[in-house]
């Protein structure tokens, strides 16, 4: 089935301008604008121009950061990571390998028990394969992966006072992560509002005011010696 992978022209040519843009152009989509940032259902996630198997919903992460975020690969051979250097910062884009489509980018900010990894991906270049239909597409392959996942979100169906699906709870997946909630601003956020609205003064206006402050405690001082003194009684 790998050797079927490839970087198929005729699905280029039926790309829409926003799928070409990001796929072929490295462009990025904007944040909690993507299709599949939110998304929970159980399947597997491919390259929309070769078909190549990417990532799978059991290694989803609830990272909140707008875009759909995994903490590895389903198949790590099919992604390819490369580093980018601009603007002297060092960035790792991930790329799949045979379509050669730019999926997004890598991240080493995710806790160590869930890899410290978190693949931060654009939802244009996915196309997503639920579970139901893994074996009329010819992945059947990764449907023992994902029977977790289904069976997870089954009894979270029937049962609804056990909360929303969030992550698959087989050992392989990550669990979820526990957020603390943002209250308030964060520290030193009041500080840094205060300096920044205070009027910056550059070394020489600061320099003008000093001497300033200085002629006028001298110019104070010669008007009292100047006062005529009367003498004591």
């Amino acid at each position: 089935m790998i050797d079927s992978y490839r970087k198929d022209l005729e699905r280029i040519s039926r790309l829409t301008p926003w799928q070409y843009q990001v796929t072929q152009q490295k462009d990025t989509e904007p944040a909690f604008h993507s299709e599949f940032w939110d998304h929970k259902a159980a399947g597997i996630y491919v390259d929309i121009v070769s078909g190549e198997p990417l990532f799978t919903s059991t290694k989803k992460l609830d990272s909140g950061c707008g875009w759909p975020s995994f903490a590895a690969p389903l198949e790590r051979a099919n992604v390819v990571e490369n580093e980018v250097r601009r603007h002297s910062m060092v960035r790792s884009e991930v790329r799949s390998l045979h379509g050669n489509s730019h999926l997004g980018r890598v991240f080493t900010d995710e806790p160590i028990r869930e890899g410290g990894l978190r693949y931060c991906i654009n939802s244009v270049p996915l196309r997503f394969v639920p579970y139901e239909d893994l074996e009329s597409e010819r992945y059947g392959q990764y449907e023992e992966r994902l029977e977790g996942a289904v069976t997870e979100t089954a009894v979270r169906a029937d049962n609804p006072s056990l909360g929303h699906f969030e992550a698959a709870t087989w050992p392989d997946a990550p669990s979820p992560r526990l957020r603390r909630p943002r209250t308030g601003r964060r520290p030193g956020a009041r500080l840094l509002h205060r300096r920044q609205s205070e009027p910056r003064r550059s070394p020489l206006s600061s320099r003008l005011a000093a001497d300033k402050r200085f002629a006028d405690k001298f110019d104070h001082t010669a008007d009292r010696n100047d006062r005529p003194r009367h003498p004591r009684a």
